[in-house]
């Protein structure tokens, strides 16, 4: 049987890696300890310690409280499009539903709309 929950791995790790500027392949990365726990840990208040630098600079020229939102909401489609068991992953039809919804409530957030254009 063909799944997308392959892809829906991909684009969350792709989406990761993205934002973090972590490689999943990074050796801090061992054992049980992966980039969706590295990113998981750090969801609710630590966001800013785990987003790239260039993106943080980013910030500065736009709302960074509306892109801090916008970043935690991606940060969490990542966490549950990587998730290690295809079952416990969303369906596509959900991750672009949620990808419209971050696009609808950030519409003036020039940051995520980078994110959410490719």
């Amino acid at each position: 049987m063909v799944s997308t929950k392959g892809d829906v791995y991909s684009y969350g790790i792709i989406l990761l890696e993205m934002l973090t500027g972590k490689k999943i392949t990074d050796p801090m990365f061992h054992g049980s300890f992966t980039l969706q726990n590295f990113v998981s840990n750090a969801l609710s208040e630590r966001v800013y310690d785990i987003i790239d630098l260039f993106i943080l600079h980013e910030l500065n020229r736009y709302d960074p409280a509306r892109a801090k939102d916008c970043l935690k909401m991606l940060l969490d489609i990542g966490v549950r499009c990587a998730q290690e068991f295809p079952q416990f992953r969303p369906d596509i039809r959900d991750v672009l539903s949620v990808l419209e919804t971050i696009n609808n409530i950030f519409k003036v957030t020039k940051l995520c709309f980078l994110f959410l254009s490719f």
